[in-house]
């Protein structure tokens, strides 16, 4: 079996390789013929971003295949994990998460949870520490297909290999998607190491690139992530160091951005289809010259925009799809860069520290300028003939259906960051209670068999978001399924818009999300798209049953582990909470007792210093 050792001699190795720069660079395509795309994506450890960066990574790196379908398509994906298996101690731990009778024994079993963590002088040893570095699984996000089949909840060992069968429906609108592993607990370590590519489905009506002046305009993908690798092996850690200062890098298209560069005749009408893969809260896209031309946005997460838009800048939430026009009239150099959290007008140094409740060095270091690329325009006579279009289609009839379906019921989801989180992955279900430990959602750290309440299929729910502080700005997703915006902060969209990603900005947001493809049985995740929040709690279980209001036990038993094994006292109730700032309706937990509460009170301070003492580790690990 390979070592961590082995790997980080390997990796010092490969690190001598060199890559080449290319222009115009753009990742492989692969093409549905007659109504089927073949897919094999093999998971390995390449050495990438100039011979700096040595992680797993599909068929070789440095990002996956573009995959590009239509409606009525069949797409079949077999996923090799070709990593070393796990060791013992990340199999038990999977296991752990897994069982259900583990949700009751953690409430009162602190010390057996420490025990399994007291060993984290490593953090890159899988015995210890994070694990499951191993494992592997697949997403596609903002494409509707079936929970139960992408199965996230059971991720392949190394050595092993899965198949996955989709059937695109005929009515499947078009649009911009991505897939990414998705493992829990590792997701920023996934995301920079770059495991993830872009698909596109095509069609005809409601497709922006039906659109003449759209179809005619030249394509260019960018999938946009940040990167921190260790200096002497290459690997990157897995998490963004959340209370120190790191000198992340910018990438695109698995590329380093100083090395990404792009070549346009003037006159070219450029769809740039960008993808924020990253881990940061937002990455605002802007043109460092003045004479730059502006962002003509056509489509945010597939969906076309209601209205055209033409801005200096985009800002693309962690996890969303941002797709818009450039045309480049004049000859020149133009810089792509991003924005720093302050220019950004998001938030800002102090709006973030507030977000902590300290001051941190992780918000200084969000707050800077990094490079995205270096677009060239050359001097043509006559300049290339191209322009913008005036106006888009309509909403998909899909979207259009779902917007007149009454809504059945209403929830709150409360995103709630504490102040005493833990930095580390951790195999714990129990509740926690801001200001105690974890990134959560309704009081819970997501897990995978608990369910935070059941979702009628077939039916459409107003669900009110809540960012707890209102100061931390957390990506929202819904698996499987989108949502209609329809009021931020309480005041109205003045045009209601969909999404699969939105990033809440203020203190909340009113979303309509209807479960017309899933059926029971299936399952609905929800959590927040930086990758270190959702790592570390910031998600939650939704099993689907029957359609309609006749939900019956017969319902629930149908259900696999995600219910399986839960007490009716563990289950959830929605109850009104009397808060400082605010009365909102939370899901709070029935069975909350003082025994729980002593617990966590251990346990939150237990993670405490457990935070310092691997904050200090890793300063020294990255020294």
């Amino acid at each position: 079996m390979m070592t961590i050792a082995k790997l980080f001699a390997a990796a010092s190795f490969l690190l001598t390789c060199p890559v080449r720069a290319e222009v115009n660079f753009q990742p492989p395509v692969l093409e549905s013929e007659d109504g089927v795309l073949d897919v094999v994506l093999d998971i390995g450890f390449a050495t990438t971003l100039n011979g700096t960066r040595f992680s797993p990574q599909y068929n070789g790196g440095p990002v996956g295949p573009t995959l590009r379908v239509i409606p009525g398509d069949t797409l079949r994906v077999t996923l090799n994990n070709n990593l070393p298996p796990s060791p013992p101690g990340d199999i038990e731990l999977l296991n752990y998460v897994k069982n259900p009778q583990n949700e009751i024994d953690s409430y009162v079993n602190v010390t057996k949870i420490y025990n399994r963590l007291s060993s984290i002088g490593n953090v890159y040893n899988p015995e210890y520490g994070f694990w499951g570095f191993n494992l592997a699984s697949l997403h596609f996000h903002g494409a509707g297909f079936s929970p139960s089949i992408e199965d996230l909840r059971n991720p392949i060992d190394g050595g092993e290999s899965k198949s996955f069968e989709f059937k695109i429906p005929e009515d499947h609108p078009p649009g911009l998607v991505w897939y990414h592993s998705h493992n829990h607990g590792l997701g920023e370590y996934e995301m920079m190491s770059g495991l993830f590519g872009a698909m596109i489905i095509e069609g005809t009506a409601n497709d922006v690139t039906a659109i003449p002046e759209i179809e005619s305009a030249t394509e260019v993908v960018m999938i946009l992530n940040e990167v921190l690798v260790d200096e002497k092996t290459g690997i990157p850690p897995p998490f963004f160091p959340i209370v120190m200062a790191f000198d992340w890098k910018s990438v695109v298209n698995g590329r380093l951005a100083e090395e990404t560069k792009y070549e346009f005749q003037q006159g070219t009408t450029v769809l740039f289809r960008t993808i924020s893969a990253g881990v940061e809260a937002t990455i605002g896209l802007y043109f460092v010259e003045t004479n730059a031309p502006d962002f003509v946005l056509v489509a945010e997460d597939g969906f076309i925009v209601p209205t055209i838009e033409s801005k200096s800048d985009v800002s693309i939430p962690a996890g969303a799809r941002k797709e818009f026009l450039v045309r480049f009239d004049q000859p020149g150099t133009f810089h792509l860069r991003r924005h720093p959290w302050t220019v950004h007008g998001l938030r800002g140094v102090e709006a973030c520290n507030a977000s902590f409740g300290i001051e941190s060095d992780t918000c200084v270091s969000y707050d800077v300028d990094k490079p995205i690329a270096t677009i060239t325009v050359l001097e043509a006579d006559p300049p290339v003939e191209s322009s913008l279009p005036t106006e888009l289609p309509e909403y998909h009839q899909v979207y259009k259906d779902m917007e007149m379906m009454p809504v059945v019921k209403k929830r709150t989801i409360t995103m709630q960051q504490a102040i005493g989180f833990p930095i580390f992955q951790i195999p714990y279900e129990g509740p926690f209670v801001p200001p105690g430990v974890g990134f959560g959602i309704n009081g819970r750290l997501v897990t995978p068999h608990f369910r935070h309440g059941e979702i009628q299929s077939s039916t459409c729910e107003e669900w009110t978001v809540i960012s707890d502080p209102p100061a931390a700005e957390h990506a929202f997703h819904i698996h499987t399924n989108p949502f209609l915006v329809t009021a931020e902060d309480g005041v109205p969209a003045e045009k209601p818009f969909w999404r699969d990603t939105y990033a809440i900005y203020g203190a909340n947001m009113t979303i309509k999300t209807c479960f017309n493809h899933l059926k029971r049985g299936d399952y609905v995740l929800v959590h927040c798209h930086q990758m270190a929040h959702l790592g570390i709690g910031m998600g939650a279980y939704y099993s689907v049953v029957g359609g309609g209001n006749d939900v019956t036990m017969d319902d629930l038993d149908s259900l696999d582990y995600l219910v399986d094994g839960l007490t009716p006292g563990n289950t959830t109730e929605e109850v009104v909470v009397e808060r400082s700032d605010t009365n909102e309706t939370v899901e709070k937990e029935s069975d909350e007792s003082a025994a729980s509460q002593i617990s966590l009170s251990i346990f939150a301070f237990i993670m405490v210093v457990m935070s310092c003492t691997l904050a200090s580790q890793f300063l020294a690990l990255l020294a």
